[in-house]
């Protein structure tokens, strides 16, 4: 199947805008990915960053965008991730992993697949008259913190699974999500889990 969508990928630490370290297999994979066919249940995540870093139950979240040339459809959705505690962390998850650090597992929820999949079906069927368009994939971690001040760089590897066959791939890798990599980005601090514990009881 020949989709007429011109694909691109994105992925953002948390709090940041941050630049990414990419590897040349991963953006071969992404240009060569058929985003109509891919199953939304077998889509997984991977986090592996230091144990002082504590991720949410709903830490990753997921942008799926696709406009069309003839302006017809206008498509952006997102979706959050949930930690999948079920999964263990095996084959290049843990290839390289240092000590002190952690391998955390997303999953789309059962209603997000099927809202991924609404997504996949009314780009199909518009495309059923050859009418072209582009699309993007988003990657952000969103509820992060640290249980410690950072003393060093934090360093992350985040990983993606389009097919259980294939497993996991690479999509990020060693970027340091205190000082990113890039000019103009606007960089938030990230919160001590107590300090934002506290903005949460008060908002």
């Amino acid at each position: 199947m020949l989709t007429l969508w011109r694909w691109a990928a994105v992925a953002a630490l948390p709090l940041l805008g941050a630049c990414s370290s990419m590897p040349i297999s991963t953006m071969y994979k992404m240009v060569t990915l058929e985003p109509l066919e891919i199953d939304p249940q077998q889509v997984k995540f991977a986090v592996r960053t230091d144990r002082n870093a504590v991720i949410g139950e709903k830490g990753v979240v997921m942008g799926l965008s696709y406009h069309s040339e003839d302006g017809q459809v206008q498509l952006d959705e997102e979706y959050s991730v949930r930690v999948n505690h079920d999964m263990r962390p095996s084959g290049v998850l843990l290839q390289g992993q240092e000590p002190g650090e952690q391998v955390v597992i997303f999953s789309l929820s059962p209603r997000d697949a099927q809202s991924m999949r609404r997504f996949q079906q009314k780009v199909a069927k518009h495309q059923e008259n050859g009418v072209e368009g582009s699309g993007g994939l988003s990657i952000n971690l969103d509820e992060f913190c640290f249980k410690q001040a950072p003393t060093e760089p934090v360093l992350a590897d985040m990983f993606m699974q389009t097919e259980r066959a294939d497993g996991f791939f690479v999509f990020l890798n060693n970027v340091d999500i205190l000082e990113p990599d890039c000019d103009n980005c606007e960089i938030e601090p990230i919160p001590l889990c107590d300090q934002r514990v506290q903005q949460q009881q008060q908002q």
